[in-house]
């Protein structure tokens, strides 16, 4: 407790003639005062300590926070800073005077503008309102939290103090404090040291055996056992792997720094305070009688902050009884000491105390939020700990302090919104989004500079020009790439002039454009995921919900005995595993359902209780079912876990599980961009992929065609010797069907045998798996890394988890470094082009087409089948492989139970018997009679007498000796996809997919599920990309049957001349009203729409954007889109 506090409790009961006197007073600076030689009378040694609760002092910062939008401000008059700004209250009419004075005045406030008020509103009339509420602001008084939906960590206010600029692109990048190895060892020995300590602090226990309880200290073999824990796991092991030390000097480095612990645990984890455990300055004693959590993630939309805390810990603090002034002076005080008792974040420190302002800060900060996260205004104290010594610094967070960390979060908050402003002008520029601006065409060729060229508002703060801290800085990199493509022409001074010429004087113009271009578009889709984002605070659950991007009324509920397989927890995210449900399914059964929304298997989330209590856990979707959602979090979230937080009903708690649509792949995605341009980073790559200078092959490869399978087609050979001839690049467009996977199989073989190590790689871990599936057995080790829960099972035995756990850096080393072959997705990469080849190929293939080899013989498709690509798509290029292929049917096994639909009697006019025609190859099943309306509400759309209807034609083929696994039903609507699901959830073998998904997924019947059908003829984005069209109808081998809506469809220039293909080929099925009630009794099939009331419209962007069969025949696109895909792309990783 600080001086300032306890003085506050003394003035309370000061004689009233003396409260005038010392009116004021708290501001006062104790501290310099009481150095007088005269000293407080002390009291006798056997006197009591008078307890307290850690009480806030008066001007304290936990005050009411009224969240505000700017209506108007006014000019800043000259003279004193002072400003009357209207504003009114967030969701309400009501307005609020906002009286600003001294730096607070200086805000660059803006109409729109949102604030958070941490200020009492005094009610009308008033002396600054006659007529609304007012709320005063004043270097004294209250805080302004601008633009609070940005939530920043303090570790990135705190560094801002010297250099705005360098946490922004730090944060923009991946830089981290003290780059190259010397860096990547102290980030080393941070984190297993963080681990180590809370470790210790959870597991030491008292005589009552409470978990997490402070006794007389940490044994030294207690802490050798956490530290060789620590350090021999599979992260421990990877790390020193990481930083090129081996598990032997990081054991000595680690002792050596935790040398303190065990003295520090003797002194302070204690019950009571004693004076063995009397901190810095002298007079205070300290306990730390409990840990309540480790590593909490506190998220703040309050003040506008998040941040991982080290440990919150109750603590017991005495210190001497402080009298009021004139008490001491006169000597007529009691002296004693005074016991206080409260929660404070406590902060790790594993190095030396260098840099111990901002440490400070950081630990400043770190109060609010765990003030917030407690429901304790008294949290203005906190705690840091350096390892390396016993001695534990008590920081208090006074008012000044606090007034300037939240100004310089305000100013960085700025900056991060002019950014955003900036994009939310690029996005809507000519009415067109982001991925239309890049592949744009002019005279034939994609214009993809022209985002680059485009001007944009600074975003970043001025550089501060100083040589001695800018050679030093760890986002130096960063800083002069930004400078050269985004700040130019800004000058340099003559002291950084041969810095700034060494790390940018080998970027051209066409350098820096291409740099613009593409970190425009990562940043247009970044911004989109923030919007959303922010909807976790803004938006009430069932609000969301209505959206699709949230489960609200939620309850926590025992795991079940089916969901065993998911609860192993693997990697950092999934260490919990949590199910919930609707609270209204555990009183009655209604027509709730958690098909429907955004939301689905694999993707991130975030979980908090409503209200009250944001982002308690965050992970990943590991089943979904209509009633229930299976979780993998970072962190439990049962009872016991939950038993600090100040709850008042934690029988009847109530949770929201979120779609997190914003990823830390983001960041990993621009520092892969920028890493091509920095001066030591991939030059050649940046020559052929920036510059387009034409690749290198051999006129003698080692390459001998005799090893290559005898299956292999002559425009399958001749890609395979294309790629032994590289020394660049190679490009093999693969039509559908043509051999792709067995291609890359064998390419892999083949250069396996000539000694040579191959990186696999794909957007998707599907994709991945399926060319590992096609492998099969082989001689050779592959490595398959990335999230095992996204890992297909027969592929998991390639993972580092199937392996025996490595105990040292050269164990770990034959596990990495050996296997010829690594498999991984594109974003889990950190190389300079993973993850930002959206336009690669085609980029490569039109300058050098020479680098590009046709896979043009296909064995997948009927010539029927294949007719429809080749004709809209191809040219005419793609051939059957044989006449068998060019001949294939589906023939039914038993043909009796089509029949006994009518009692054995013939049915010309029946729609099952004319699809299941062993000569209906390819149809279009026109729904425009029945009719089959697509259901709207929100943004997600399904259609569900269309589900119906491919309900009973797969019923029927499976009752026809069609094996489920022989089948395949593909939406590009995930909703429709969920539809789908429940329909067949008893149906083994099925799989249901979207487009994206289906690669490799080949089926003898294929059938595709369209939507789209409504009577203004409504399509939507998805439907206009003829690459996820494409996929799904080359996806069959035998058979496709597309279900959909002609008049709806045919608004598409490019569906129109599908359609007109299939009329002319007399390939256009009319269903007559009704169909699909003629058989629904027989089959099974139940109407859904009373068990699915919420049912929306699927955002046109969505589904995951992986890579396809071919580059995308060029369309115009006639409207922006509307969300991100990116995150997509990121969460399906």
């Amino acid at each position: 407790m600080s001086v300032d506090e306890k003085e506050n409790v003394r003035e309370e009961n000061a004689p009233e003639d003396l409260s005038k006197l010392l009116e004021g007073a708290e501001g006062w600076d104790w501290n310099d005062m009481l150095s007088s030689p005269i000293k407080p009378e002390q009291k006798p040694p056997n006197a009591e300590p008078v307890q307290t609760a850690i009480s806030q002092p008066s001007k304290s910062p936990h005050l009411p926070c009224t969240r505000c939008i700017i209506e108007s401000v006014p000019a800043l008059s000259s003279g004193r800073p002072a400003l009357q700004v209207l504003t009114r209250i967030d969701h309400t009419s009501t307005r609020v005077l906002l009286l600003l004075s001294g730096d607070w005045a200086l805000l660059p406030l803006l109409p729109g503008d949102v604030v958070n008020v941490h200020a009492p509103l005094i009610p009308p009339p008033s002396v600054h309102s006659p007529g609304m509420a007012a709320a005063v602001v004043s270097g004294a008084e209250g805080f302004i939290i601008h633009h609070p939906d940005v939530l920043l960590p303090p570790t990135m206010v705190s560094t801002a103090s010297q250099c705005t600029r360098k946490p922004l692109v730090s944060s923009l990048l991946r830089s981290a404090p003290g780059g190259g190895d010397g860096g990547a060892r102290a980030v080393l020995w941070g984190n297993l040291l963080h681990e180590v300590v809370q470790r210790c602090m959870t597991t030491t226990t008292t005589t009552a055996n409470s978990p997490g309880t402070a006794s007389s200290g940490w044994p030294p073999a207690l802490i050798d056992e956490h530290t060789r824990t620590v350090l021999y796991s599979r992260a421990g092991v990877e790390g020193c792997f990481r930083a090129g030390v081996s598990v032997e000097e990081a054991l000595a480095e680690l002792r050596h720094r935790a040398r303190g612990l065990a003295e520090f645990s003797q002194r302070f984890l204690r019950p009571v305070p004693g004076k063995e455990g009397q901190l810095t300055d002298g007079e205070t004693w300290l306990a730390l009688s409990r840990t309540r959590a480790v590593e909490e993630d506190v998220w703040s939309p309050s003040w506008g902050l998040k941040g991982k805390v080290d440990a919150s810990v109750e603590v017991a603090v005495s210190a001497p009884r402080r009298e009021a002034f004139f008490d001491k002076r006169g000597g007529t005080g009691g002296g004693g000491r005074e016991l206080s008792k409260g929660t404070m974040p406590f902060e790790i420190k594993t190095g030396r105390a260098s840099k111990g302002l901002e440490h400070r800060a950081q630990t400043m900060l770190y109060t609010l939020l765990l003030g917030e996260r407690y429901g304790q205004s008294e949290i203005t104290s906190g705690l840091l700990y350096y390892t390396q010594s016993a001695e534990v610094i008590q920081v208090d967070a006074r008012r000044n302090e606090l007034r300037a960390l939240i100004m310089a979060r305000n100013e960085l908050a700025e900056w991060v919104m002019r950014r955003r402003r900036g994009l939310d002008v690029l996005s809507g520029r000519k009415g067109k989004g982001p991925k239309e601006h890049a592949h744009r065409e002019r005279d034939g060729e994609a214009t993809e500079t022209e985002l680059g060229d485009v001007e944009e508002a600074p975003f970043l703060p001025p550089p501060i020009d100083d040589s001695w801290a800018c050679t030093k800085c760890y986002a130096l990199d960063g800083c002069m790439l930004y400078r050269r493509t985004h700040d130019a022409p800004l000058s340099v001074p003559h002291d950084l002039e041969e810095l700034y010429a060494r790390k940018t004087s080998h970027l051209t113009p066409r350098h820096a454009a291409f740099f613009r271009t593409w970190e425009r578009l990562i940043s247009l889709e970044e911004n989109d995921m923030n919007r959303f984002r922010s909807e976790l605070w803004t938006m009430t659950a069932p609000a969301r919900e209505s959206a699709g991007r949230c489960f609200a009324d939620m309850v926590l509920v025992p795991l079940r005995e089916a969901d065993e397989g998911l609860a192993e927890a693997s990697g950092r995210i999934h260490r919990h595993t949590a199910r919930f449900v609707k609270r209204l399914t555990l009183t009655q059964k209604g027509p709730e359902t958690l098909l429907n929304g955004h939301i689905s298997v694999g993707d991130a989330v975030v979980v908090s209780i409503d209200p009250g209590f944001l982002a308690l856990g965050r992970g990943f979707v590991l089943s979904l079912a209509p009633e229930s959602i299976v979780l993998g979090l970072d962190r439990a979230v049962d009872a016991s876990a939950l038993q600090d937080l100040p709850i008042k009903n934690k029988d009847a708690l109530v949770w929201r599980i979120d779609k997190d649509e914003l990823s830390s792949g983001v960041a990993r995605l621009r520092d892969n961009l920028a890493q091509l341009f920095y001066a030591d980073g991939d030059e050649r790559r940046r020559a052929l992929v920036v510059d387009l200078e034409p690749p290198i092959f051999s006129a003698t490869p080692a390459f001998d065609p005799s090893h290559l399978s005898a299956s292999l087609n002559a425009p399958q050979q001749a890609a395979i010797a294309k790629v032994a001839a590289a020394k660049d690049y190679a490009l093999i467009l693969g039509m559908p069907g043509t051999g792709k996977t067995s291609t890359i199989a064998e390419i892999i073989r083949m250069l396996v045998r000539q000694g040579k190590t191959v990186l696999l790689t794909s957007y998707t871990h599907s994709a991945v798996d399926t060319i590992l599936l096609r492998l099969g057995e082989v001689e050779f080790d592959v490595l398959r890394l990335g999230n095992t829960d996204k890992v297909h099972p027969d592929v998991k035995k390639y993972t580092l988890g199937a392996r025996p756990q490595a105990t040292t850096v050269q164990q770990l080393e034959h596990q990495l470094l050996l296997p010829p072959v690594v498999a991984t997705t594109c974003l889990s990469i950190d190389h300079p082009i993973g993850g930002l080849d959206v336009s690669l190929f085609r980029r490569l293939s039109d300058a050098h087409p020479e680098a590009v080899v046709d896979l043009t013989l296909q064995y997948r498709m009927n010539e029927d089948i294949m007719l429809l690509s080749n004709r809209l798509i191809y040219n005419d290029r793609l051939q059957c492989g044989s006449e068998e292929v060019a001949r294939r049917s589906l023939v039914l096994k038993d043909k009796s139970p089509l029949h006994a639909l009518h009692g054995g009697a013939p049915c010309p006019d029946c729609w099952l018997s004319a699809l299941l025609d062993e000569n209906c190859k390819a149809v279009f099943v026109d729904t425009d009679a029945l009719p089959a309306r697509d259901s709207r509400v929100g943004d997600l759309v399904q259609n569900p007498i269309e589900a119906q209807l491919v309900f009973q034609l797969t019923q029927m083929l499976m009752r026809c000796g069609v094996p489920a696994t022989d089948i395949g039903l593909i939406s590009l609507y995930r909703q429709q996809i969920k539809l789908l699901s429940h329909l067949f959830r008893d149906t083994p073998g099925l799989e249901i997919l979207t487009a994206d998904r289906s690669q490799g997924r080949d089926k003898q019947c294929i059938i595709v599920s369209m939507v789209r059908s409504n009577e203004t003829g409504e399509l939507g984005d998805l439907l206009k990309d003829w690459r996820r069209i494409n996929v799904s109808f080359t996806r069959a081998r035998a058979k496709l049957v597309i279900v959909g809506s002609r008049s709806t469809l045919g608004a598409s220039a490019l569906l129109k001349e599908f359609l007109e293909l299939m009329e002319g080929k007399g390939w256009i099925y009319a269903l007559p009203a009704g169909a699909h009630l003629r058989h629904a009794e027989q089959l099974g099939s139940q109407a859904q729409g009373e068990s699915l009331k919420r049912v929306s419209e699927e955002s046109e962007e969505d589904g995951d954007n992986t890579s396809v069969d071919t580059p995308a025949k060029k369309a115009k696109v006639e409207n922006p889109t509307k969300r991100a895909i990116l995150g997509d792309i990121i969460n399906a990783l």
